[in-house]
């Protein structure tokens, strides 16, 4: 499975990319390629096997972590770099935006505007690709007398109605047939998408978590640059050091499992 964290530059994108992989790639300096990291799935119960039984090799369950890079919301860096840089995302199985919470030396963070700035970035990514398809289904239309996939035609016109409106397509209700004829297309919003509030050690204001749950997405809030540090303890001082804060896990660990 392909896990594809997202979002705009200098929210804590890679350092969480770091915090679930074990990476230790550098910060805050952009790019323009995705990097690429497997991490395992934390499982206590298969820890507690381990224990008890000491077997010669532990299998975890493991995920692949896509950090596509950072990019300006349209109109800051020009039109495309947006839809460019997502491009990198229509591969993977599942979406995690890192949403900024935390003040910086720049400026005040606004995380309502970056997730509804984000979700119309990938409506936008995606009504390209639908748009496209409906001009290449026109054309075989006039060309044939009629389209190879009859369902298709009308879906497209669906999907084109509500990602007009900024509306991600998992909104829509699919049956299998449909959802068979749009599997070659890899659109960004039909993805399951995670959003993770990315806060300082104060954590995030329950106005800000309830107005991200609002939008129908799972939602963890998490702060990376401690759960970067915590994941380069070794598992007992991280144990301990969780103890300390009353904390049972990291919180890395809820957005694998989510």
């Amino acid at each position: 499975m392909q896990i594809g964290i997202l979002g705009f530059k200098f929210t804590g994108k890679t350092t969480l990319f770091n915090a679930v992989t074990g990476a230790s790639l550098p910060t805050g300096q952009g790019g323009v390629e995705p990097h690429l990291a497997v991490g395992r799935i934390p499982d206590s119960r298969l820890e507690r096997l381990t224990a008890m039984f000491n077997p010669k090799r532990e299998v975890h369950a493991t995920v692949e972590w896509v950090d596509v890079p950072g990019f300006e919301p349209s109109g800051a860096a020009g039109p495309g770099e947006g839809t460019r840089f997502l491009e990198h995302a229509r591969r993977v199985d599942a979406l995690a935006q890192v949403v900024r919470c935390f003040d910086n030396d720049i400026e005040a963070p606004d995380p309502q505007g970056e997730i509804e700035s984000l979700a119309l970035e990938l409506a936008l990514a995606d009504l390209q690709v639908v748009e496209n398809r409906l001009d290449k289904l026109a054309k075989e239309k006039q060309r044939k007398g009629k389209n190879d996939q009859p369902l298709e035609p009308p879906l497209m016109e669906r999907f084109q109605a509500v990602l007009s409106e900024g509306r991600p397509l998992r909104d829509l209700e699919l049956s299998p047939d449909e959802r068979k004829l749009t599997s070659g297309f890899s659109l960004l919003t039909l993805k399951p998408l995670i959003l993770v509030l990315n806060g300082g050690e104060a954590g995030v204001a329950r106005d800000v978590l309830a107005a991200a749950a609002a939008t129908g997405a799972e939602v963890v809030d998490l702060c990376a640059k401690v759960e970067a540090e915590l994941a380069e303890l070794s598992p007992q001082e991280r144990s301990e050091f969780l103890a300390d804060l009353g904390i049972a896990e990291p919180a890395a660990h809820r957005m694998v499992r989510s």
